[in-house]
């Protein structure tokens, strides 16, 4: 009875419910796309070592995060390979310089990976049996998954890139997330003569492997005791990587502007609900005291207004999650943002989004204490 006298309530005036349901809809349809951009961010953390297989890595002492690497001496990635239970120590040199689109003659900056064509350090083998494509100078492998302002980017195609005309020769698709458009990968001498001689020498990071019966915190441990100077720094993977995405989600700060994104629209949606919830209680306040002289108690009134926003909720959470869904694939395509609609963040929304229709419904339904049956005569 309870519930449908809270649906006859919200049918009363179909027009000014489909708007609170629209409003409310917005709400979490906020909250959606801030969680999806908020653990996007955490992804793209990381997304450029993704493409790398490796258990630990040598950095400069100076390293920042991704884009503000420093350097390691070439000397110490020699003095790492010696090392008992090392399997490889593989350079690479990261950096970025300009692309010019091949038809609009636009310059872009865009995110370069340079490795010695005969290493094979990538986790895609497609990748890794492409390299042996970039032993000719000026040659590159094109991410596919790069934005469209890079232009073509098709095998074949010939352009400019850090002031020396190149050639692509193989594609891939992985994406560089938030610290580019677009990456390429050439072999090493191609990055120095496009980016810098100083690379040669001085490799951004040297990826490390163990031999995988040996265990990798003891011999990272090691490796710190081993290696000489004071110049590099020794992390494992998960040490880089929460690194990464320390700097990206607290530092830059992206993470932070999401999570109050999703706060807002957490708040926008309470307040939203709160207003109509305390309309209607305000607007109704006869029928409540009818209600009240019919015998219905306080708390059978107020479990009415509760019911009536989490119908407003639920009818909004559903048309805000299909959308949300279309939004994330399409962030997906054009962007190339990772926005994944996961069971739990599902979970998660509709979880906010009742308790934020609880919250307000709360602090709502204590206007129908003051509807007194007295009132009526």
């Amino acid at each position: 009875m309870r519930t449908r006298l809270a649906w006859s309530n919200l049918t009363l005036n179909p027009r000014r419910t489909a708007a609170v349901v629209a409003g409310v809809g917005f709400s979490i349809l906020l909250m959606f796309l801030q969680l999806g951009f908020y653990e996007a961010c955490k992804l793209n953390a990381t997304l450029i070592y993704d493409l790398f297989a490796f258990d630990a890595v040598l950095v400069s002492p100076y390293y920042l995060y991704l884009d503000q690497p420093g350097t390691v001496p070439l000397r110490r990635v020699y003095q790492a390979r010696a090392l008992e239970g090392v399997d490889a120590v593989i350079p690479v040199r990261l950096g970025k310089s300009r692309w010019r689109n091949p038809e609009k003659g636009e310059w872009h900056r865009i995110f370069a990976i340079g490795v010695d064509s005969s290493d094979r350090p990538f986790v895609s083998q497609g990748i890794n049996d492409n390299l042996p494509l970039l032993s000719a100078l000026d040659t590159i492998l094109m991410d596919q998954n790069s934005t469209s302002k890079y232009g073509p980017r098709a095998k074949g195609t010939v352009t400019e890139f850090g002031g020396r005309q190149i050639r692509v020769v193989g594609e891939y698709s992985h994406g560089a997330g938030f610290i580019s458009g677009g990456t390429l990968i050439m072999n090493d001498k191609t990055f120095c003569r496009t980016i810098g001689d100083a690379f040669m020498e001085a490799p951004t990071i040297g990826l490390i492997r163990f031999d995988r019966n040996r265990p990798r915190g003891e011999l990272i441990d090691r490796m710190r005791r081993q290696l000489p100077g004071d110049d590099v720094r020794i992390w494992s993977r998960s040490e880089l990587e929460e690194k990464e995405r320390y700097f990206m989600m607290y530092v830059k700060p992206l993470g932070t502007m999401f999570t109050s994104g999703a706060i807002i629209a957490f708040l926008v949606g309470a307040v939203i609900i709160y207003q109509i919830l305390s309309t209607e209680v305000t607007h109704h306040r006869r029928e409540y005291a009818t209600l009240k002289a019919m015998g219905y108690t306080s708390r059978s009134l107020k479990r009415i207004v509760m019911e009536e926003g989490i119908i407003l909720v639920l009818f909004g959470f559903v048309p805000a999650w299909l959308f949300s869904a279309y939004l994330y694939g399409l962030l997906r395509s054009s962007v190339k943002i990772p926005t994944y609609m996961t069971p739990g963040r599902v979970a998660t929304v509709l979880i906010l989004s009742l308790l934020m229709t609880s919250i307000s419904g709360i602090v709502a339904v204590r206007r129908v204490d003051s509807a007194d049956p007295a009132d009526l005569f």
